[in-house]
């Protein structure tokens, strides 16, 4: 599996050997930190069976790499205060890119059950992340996140 960092924040690297800018293992997982859209072909082509793809914002420059993923994850945050720029996001590119429900997750980060935002996602699939301290080593308590996310999808 490969995990590509297709956006500005660095933060990546951080995690690798050295703080690392080129490509690392850890846990059997391949990271490409600081990775540019001209770089993404090239990584494309390496013999992956899934490749993920962390976009950042998306932007027009990432909109088409977007697209092309077989399942597309949207994450975001649950804060109340947040939910405006979401609903604005989710309007704007489903318009515009046509996102559909069967191909789309939304994940709010740290978020807990909220039946009005759930709502207002329909028929989108929305799944509450819980704070995860140490997403190399995850706790049992945290395999029940991932194992209703996975079924969904």
């Amino acid at each position: 599996m490969a995990y590509v960092e297709l956006n500005n924040s660095h933060d990546i690297h951080s995690i690798g050997p050295q703080k690392s800018s080129s490509m690392f293992r850890r846990n059997n997982l391949d990271f490409f930190p600081d990775t540019s859209v001209l770089q993404l072909t090239d990584i494309l082509q390496k013999k992956y069976q899934v490749f993920v793809l962390d976009m950042g914002t998306i932007t027009m420059g990432t909109i088409r790499q977007f697209m092309q993923c077989d399942l597309r994850i949207v994450t975001f945050g649950c804060a109340p205060w947040k939910q405006r720029s979401l609903e604005d996001w989710l309007s704007r590119y489903q318009t515009m890119i046509n996102i559909h429900p069967e191909t789309t997750l939304f994940l709010g980060n740290f978020g807990e059950r909220n039946d009005a935002l759930m709502r207002k996602l329909q028929p989108f699939s929305f799944f509450p992340v819980p704070y995860i301290s140490n997403p190399f080593q995850l706790t049992a308590s945290e395999w029940p996140f991932f194992e209703n996310m996975l079924k969904e999808k």
